[in-house]
């Protein structure tokens, strides 16, 4: 039995691993035909230069006559009106397009800012974009560190990357670079010819060098690539320079492949020289307006970076507190009227705007907000909150989206190396105040959860090897130690419905979080007598509020230590990692402690088993409710050796053939239907049929690859391996000491006996198919493990109960 057993885990991991890569292979094969005339439809786009030639009406617009209309100019950028009379004697020709044509779309950089300050800022210009759009909290992960260097390459790739110390440099073609001429720099790094007027990086050999070994595939420049592929021209005013340092890093977003912007303008001579700004230098507003003039009727994306908030921030070494914030005030509004400015020649109902922060302050990292400002205003959006298909959350959109975003406004499909979603809106009026409210509660979820999660692991830990010196040496605290199991089986339990009394102060949420989980623990130790019963309701109760919980929006586990963590992005929606293998652990053993508890009713009980584990297995894999490829591999393989140990079957070739075919058919059916829901509303497995599409084949080589190098690492490094490791232990040394006992168990509680092997294959299987395999498999042994030893505990304390009746009835005998 026990070399059977081993088979069956060996090849239960190695058919769902063969049903997974097989299964989405024979997708992309066959649904590869059926979608590709309706995506082909979907991303045809008209190019732009047979939009051009529809133009038919031409505008006459000068700075002079736009500055001199000061009712259409809020308070804030009035104060520049003396800077633009140098202009006033250029008139500017542009092209007025139809309204079935395509605006333009602006993005404007204001790094190192957070909310705080736009709050605290007098930024009407900003408050009005916010009033007319959607504002949001974007993710800043990158491949590596969070720098700039490494944000806008990534943000431009549209995949986590990094850059280098070079990739901010960037410069117009007939600048001079350490006495070169950049128009023969960039000859000699690349082997290409620049064109004239275009903006060079001359750091992207080390771009593409340092990404060259990522697990998935890159495209450097992918969103300045997919532009002018499709005849889109892109330009890039502004700098975030000081003295000492040439930095151009919104340049690294916007370039191409070829590290090429076609249009701009990053100079120095942007910056004007001034005694009281950070450096001694800031932003000549005059000269920026002069350079977005020059580029307007030829550029249909404009992106603008305003350096001075960086500078402000660069600055920090050398000021007081006080004087930083009023730096970073300053720069803040002045940017502000420059955002005035651009909306007086936007036209909203055709054009986008969308202003973010790559980086926030360091005020904020230092507390782990590692979350950004993005406010988007334009076409198609309306007053609310962003989100997009990457996250399904509201108020949350990823820096990747940000490029996707611009491209969608086009028509434009990303590039098979592009990750990310279209940025959209959903009607939310709590203004600023909710979305501040809204990033503060998860700076404190992102800060208390390694506190809690730490703290509940080595409370596993010792109380696994507790139970092993009472059950062996120090039998007198049997009682103590089931107590113990219990609670920690419970706090699961407790952590899910924790954010209804959700406390900032990560003491009191950890009072809390104790004080709930001895108040069940006691409650089910005096209400419910035996063994089974505790059992059964743990587990039971542990299912039914996750599966609430899904049905419900997902809500507690939002914001639940153990859920998915919004700051680090690894998940935004469905059930993460740590509760999937809650879910199959507490399933298995739940329904068999049901099951055992109530044979005289056997078929009825087995019927309501077998539809419970039904919907715990639909909800993993259902994509409405965020499909959890992995968890739902795990919780088939598992329900399904559990239902076969149920109906009596041996464990063969044969039916281990048959479940990898069931296996691989639902994979498929999965994969197809989530591929044909809206864009927006797919979960990750719909855009992975993408990519297979469009990658081919080896797309799969490149996510099993990712999963087996983040299992590994994870491995190495996690503190739940402990866990998974410590209950593993503990159930082999059980299994043959105290001599016996394991084979009373087994004999005593076979459905109970079923339901520990099943645990024990969703844990392995759980390993073996989840990028993350080891939390999953340590939170699924939380309920197998801990129930395997309570079990034993109690039969060890009814032997021990028995022989102390036989020592007193002998004693009255004598």
């Amino acid at each position: 039995m026990k070399k059977r057993l081993f088979l069956l885990m060996v090849f239960s991991v190695l058919s769902c691993s063969i049903a997974l890569n097989s299964g989405i292979t024979a997708l992309a094969n066959t649904v590869a035909s059926i979608c590709q005339s309706g995506a082909d439809n979907r991303s045809t786009t008209k190019p732009m230069d047979e939009q051009a030639e529809e133009n038919t009406g031409t505008a006459s617009i000068s700075i002079a006559d736009t500055s001199s209309a000061g009712s259409m100019f809020l308070p804030s950028t009035c104060k520049y009106a003396g800077l633009l009379p140098q202009l006033s004697g250029k008139v500017v020709q542009s092209t007025a397009l139809p309204e079935a044509e395509k605006g333009k779309v602006v993005l404007v950089a204001l790094d190192r800012i957070g909310w705080k300050d736009i709050k605290e800022a007098s930024t009407p210009n900003i408050d009005r974009l916010m009033e007319i759009g959607a504002i949001g909290l974007m993710t800043t992960n990158t491949a590596g560190s969070r720098s700039c260097n490494n944000l806008y390459v990534t943000m431009g790739a549209g995949a986590r990357i990094i850059g280098s110390s070079n990739s901010p440099l960037a410069f117009s073609t007939d600048d001079v670079y350490q006495g070169q001429k950049v128009a023969h720099l960039y000859y000699q790094i690349t082997g290409r010819r620049l064109e004239a007027g275009s903006i060079a990086s001359i750091g992207i050999a080390a771009v593409y060098r340092n990404n060259a070994n990522r697990p998935y595939p890159v495209k450097v420049g992918a969103l300045g690539t997919a532009l002018a592929q499709n005849g889109y021209k892109v330009a890039v005013i502004g700098n975030s320079d000081t003295p000492e340092k040439q930095q151009r890093y919104l340049a690294s977003m916007m370039m191409d492949d070829k590290g090429v912007v076609p249009l701009g303008d990053v100079g120095e001579w942007l910056n004007v020289k001034d005694g009281t700004r950070p450096f001694g230098i800031r932003v000549d507003f005059g000269r920026m307006a002069q350079a977005v003039e020059r580029i307007w009727d030829e550029a249909d994306v404009i992106a603008v970076e305003w350096g001075d908030t960086y500078r402000a921030e660069a600055y920090r070494h050398m000021v007081m507190d006080d004087m930083l914030e009023e730096h970073r005030r300053k720069a803040l509004e002045d940017g502000d009227a420059f955002i005035g400015w651009l909306m007086e020649r936007l036209d909203m109902n055709r054009d986008l705007i969308i202003v973010f922060t790559a980086l926030g302050p360091l005020r904020d990292l230092q507390v782990n907000n590692r979350l950004t400002p993005v406010i988007m205003a334009g076409k198609g959006v309306r007053k609310g909150w962003l989100t997009s298909a990457s996250t399904h959350r509201m108020g949350v959109v990823t820096n990747l989206d940000v490029g996707v975003t611009v491209l969608d406004f086009f028509g434009i499909p990303p590039l098979p190396e592009q990750g990310g979603a279209p940025m959209r809106s959903v009607y939310n009026d709590s203004g600023v105040d909710g979305i501040m409210a809204f990033n503060q509660r998860l700076v404190e979820i992102f800060n208390q959860r390694p506190f809690l999660i730490r703290a509940f692991i080595f409370y596993i830990i010792a109380v696994v090897a507790g139970s092993l010196v009472v059950l062996l040496f120090k039998r007198k605290y049997l009682r103590a130690i089931k107590f113990c199991l219990l609670f920690a089986m419970l706090v699961p339990f407790t952590y899910l419905v924790l954010p209804l009394v959700h406390q900032s102060s990560l003491a009191v949420a950890a009072l809390m979080a104790t004080a709930f989980t001895l108040l069940f623990a006691a409650v089910i130790w005096k209400l419910i007598p035996g063994m089974l019963d505790k059992i059964m309701t743990i587990c039971l109760m542990m299912t039914g509020a996750l599966l609430l919980d899904q049905w419900t929006g997902a809500k507690l586990i939002q914001g639940s230590p153990l859920g998915y963590d919004v700051i680090s992005g690894a998940r935004f929606y469905g059930i993460g990692n740590e509760y999937m293998g809650a879910l199959v652990g507490a399933a298995c053993i739940g329904t068999a402690a049901a099951v055992e508890r109530l044979r005289l009713q056997r078929g009825i009980i087995l019927g309501g088993a077998a539809v419970l584990l039904a919907v715990v297995l639909a909800v993993l894999a259902l994509p409405w409710w965020g499909t959890n490829v992995g968890g739902a591999i795990t919780a088939f393989a598992a329900f399904g050796v559990f239902i076969m140990l149920m109906a009596g079957l041996r464990i063969t070739w044969k039916r281990i053939a048959v479940l990898s075919v069931a296996l691989v058919i639902a994979i498929v059916g999965l994969f197809i239907l989530d591929s044909f829901r809206a864009v927006e509303s797919q979960s990750h497995i719909g855009q992975t049929v993408k990519l297979i599409r469009e990658n081919g084949v080896q797309e799969l080589f490149n996510i099993a690859y990712r999963k087996i190098s983040m299992n590994i690492r994870l491995f190495r490094y996690t503190i739940w391996t402990r866990v998974f490791l410590s209950s593993l232990l503990s159930m082999v040394i059980l299994f043959y000491r105290p001599k016996g006992i394991f084979k009373d168990v087994k004999e005593r509680y076979p459905s109970l006996y079923y339901g520990f092997i099943s645990g024990v294959v969703g844990s392995a299987v759980a390993f073996a198919v989840n990028d993350s395999g080891i939390v999953a498999a340590a939170t699924c042994m939380i309920y197998v493990g801990l129930s395997f030893i309570f079990v034993i505990a109690q039969q060890i304390e009814d032997i021990e109960g028995s022989k102390g009746i036989y020592r007193e009835m002998q004693l009255k005998r004598s």
